[in-house]
């Protein structure tokens, strides 16, 4: 097929596709003028000179405050160990850890925070997006030389006797991981807004999606080697008008890039101004992604998609709703009595002012009233304008209750959108345990939205892994914390070697509140005292690793362990040394120290520390009242002295 076929294909499939989300589109168009103020408000011609557009915050306040408590703490990866016993729970961890400081890494790079721009997507249109893809070529273009390089490098010291080859080995693979650190990271991960996304999606995934961007003309031309005839429309670079022409054609306007992913290929077309509306544009490349199952010819990636709230809708535009939808008739209607209300302190502020009527002459009369005489001609009167003769004041209807009623009947109507509650709004007389269910009862509208956003990272997560293993091949290392030690941040490697062909993992979100926290910790007391669930479930729904808090325990219990104690307190007195015995309170109080019981009573407060050089008098500490007589044989027998050192005594400085 030639191309201009092959573009003629894919441009019936891409108009197919914009004809059947365009009421998707339409519908996040008034949402978003919605959340950032800008949905107009009809105000009557007479009144526009002195009527203030006044639009209520709710929709953003709203938007706002659920994406912040959805995105406030990170996603937590979790992993379930494909083994028993320490070395699978031990990959588990590196898997956990990793990808969560993979996604920190990306963020980093595309100097923008994806996660919260994704919620923000779920909340406020009913539909998130996140592309991921490999660039292990293009951002580890310096490695391939350098590894050869360092290799022949090594080879020459083998060669010499000079390094055994083992050695070399490990030295290979150690300066590689380290200059492979210094490069970007080999997988790059991209926001993209749901109203450029179209898809076609089967039983078993995306058989289809296109991506539709405006991109600058420079950049454009630059990557593709293409530019603008002089109808504004995409052509090959020799076909081209000079360049200095080419921004008076387009106008200011972009350039659109069409990105047209099926199971096998991924095709780029780009389009100019003149071809917009029409078949026209160029196909810049093609290429064989690979991303593609096919058993199920559905794509396994690169894109991540969630609904907000979910219905049964076919659909496009209600399969996924935005928190604002069922809200979107009334924010408008808020807006308008709003405009209403500020118009009525207006002309109470500022009151009309009218001529008395002077005999014979025509007044000016206000809008709406009409001469004595049966002359229908109506004379304006602007509001704060001084007429000239004898005036007084015109006051202006009375607003009444009907327009505070209705104000009050909107907001109700709106607030379920964004409950008191959840805003930290409280009635005095609330109680606590009050406050706690209508917390719970009122975050259960987030619960769907929070649960298809976990599924969409948790697919997202798998599909990193699998790249690591089938695409790039190589270990990959980024910085975070560290496997069995808490606090303490280092390089995290992973590669083919630790996947082994699994990648499914899930992703917890936690958006709970403090109070909600409190609730969570006393169900898990009572469904483990029932045993009604494991330790590990309980502690993975409270946002830790299992293994993290097991190994904390363990050491916690193995220093209080009174053995681990009095060995601990011995080597601090060793390494103290014996010189400064004296100040730790005497021979006997180390000794108390270090074995307990064995070294007698504790001594009497204000009594001399140890012993040794203290005289006594006779009858005193166990002395005869007189000394014996010589031969008398009431001296105790000498102890044999034996080389070596005396039972719980300490043993010298240095000495173990």
């Amino acid at each position: 097929m030639t191309e201009y076929g092959r573009v003629q294909d894919a441009m019936a499939l891409v108009r197919q596709l914009e004809a059947s989300f365009k009421e998707r589109n339409d519908l996040y168009g008034r949402l978003t003028d919605l959340i950032f103020l800008r949905d107009k408000i009809e105000i009557p011609q007479a009144y526009r000179a002195t009527t203030m557009e006044v639009h209520a915050p709710l929709p953003f306040h709203t938007v706002k405050s659920i994406a912040a408590a959805l995105s406030i703490n990170p996603p937590r990866v979790r992993f379930q160990p494909t083994g028993v016993g320490d070395a699978a729970e031990r990959n588990a961890e590196l898997r956990e850890k990793f990808f969560e400081s993979s996604r920190i890494r990306q963020e980093q790079e595309a100097k923008m925070r994806l996660f919260r721009m994704f919620m923000w997507d779920v909340v406020a249109k009913g539909e998130g997006v996140l592309k991921t893809l490999e660039r292990a070529k293009r951002a580890w273009a310096p490695y391939g030389p350098y590894a050869r390089r360092l290799g022949t490098e090594l080879d020459a010291e083998v060669g010499t006797g000079a390094m055994a080859q083992d050695e070399r080995d490990r030295a290979f693979d150690r300066r590689t991981e380290e200059f492979k650190r210094t490069l970007p990271y080999p997988i790059v991960s991209a926001h993209v807004a749901p109203e450029t996304f179209m898809y076609i999606k089967g039983e078993s995934g995306f058989t289809l999606c296109v991506e539709r961007k405006e991109i600058e003309y420079f950049d454009a031309a630059a990557k593709y080697s293409f530019g603008v005839d002089s109808a504004g429309r995409v052509v090959p670079e020799a076909m081209t008008t000079p360049r200095p022409h080419h921004m008076p054609i387009l106008g200011g306007k972009k350039l659109t890039l069409l990105e047209v992913w099926d199971w096998e290929h991924c095709t780029y077309i780009l389009q100019g101004p003149g071809d917009r509306g029409t078949e026209g544009g160029h196909i810049v490349r093609t290429l064989r992604h690979g991303y593609g199952e096919r058993t199920t010819r559905t794509l396994r990636g690169p894109y991540f998609h969630a609904f907000g709230i979910t219905t049964s809708s076919g659909a496009p535009e209600y399969a996924g709703v935005s928190v604002l939808f069922e809200f979107r008739e009334l924010y408008p209607l808020l807006n308008s009595l709003l405009c209403m209300l500020y118009q009525g302190a207006y002309k109470y502020a500022f009151p009309n002012l009218r001529e008395k009527p002077i005999p014979g002459e025509l007044p000016n009369l206000p809008i709406g009233l009409t001469p004595p005489d049966g002359d229908q001609r109506q004379l304006p009167v602007q509001v704060g304008e001084v007429l000239h003769g004898d005036v007084d004041y015109l006051n202006p209807p009375p607003l009444g209750d009907a327009l505070t009623q209705a104000l009050q009947m909107g907001r109700n109507l709106v607030e379920p959108a964004m409950p008191q509650v959840l805003q930290g709004i409280l009635d005095n007389d609330q109680s606590g345990y009050a406050v706690n269910q209508a917390q719970y009862l009122a975050s259960l509208m987030l619960d769907p939205a929070i649960d298809n956003a976990e599924f969409a990272l948790a697919e997202q997560v798998g599909f990193e892994s699998w790249l690591i293993e089938r695409r790039i091949r190589e270990a990959v290392s980024v910085w975070g914390e560290v496997v069995g030690q808490k606090g303490k941040s280092g390089w995290l490697t992973l590669g083919p070697r630790d996947l082994k062909g699994v990648h499914r993992y899930t992703v917890k979100l936690d958006p709970k509140t403090p109070s909600n926290e409190v609730i969570r910790a006393r169900l898990h007391q009572e469904l483990l005292a029932q045993r009604l669930e494991t330790w590990e479930q309980a502690v993975e729904d409270m946002g830790n690793s299992p293994v993290e808090v097991e190994q904390a325990w363990l050491l916690y219990d193995l220093k209080q362990a009174p053995a681990v104690k009095a060995q601990i307190m011995q080597r601090a007195f060793q390494a103290l040394g014996t010189l400064d015995q004296g100040a730790l309170g005497g021979d006997a109080a180390v000794e108390r120290a270090l074995f307990p019981g064995a070294a007698g009573p504790e001594p009497v407060a204000g009594a001399p520390n140890d012993a040794v050089g203290q005289v006594y008098q006779p009858g005193q500490n166990g002395m005869p009242l007189a000394p014996p007589s010589p031969g008398s044989g009431n001296l105790p027998a000498p102890e044999p002295v034996t080389p070596g050192t005396p039972a719980r005594a300490l043993p010298a400085p240095g000495q173990r």
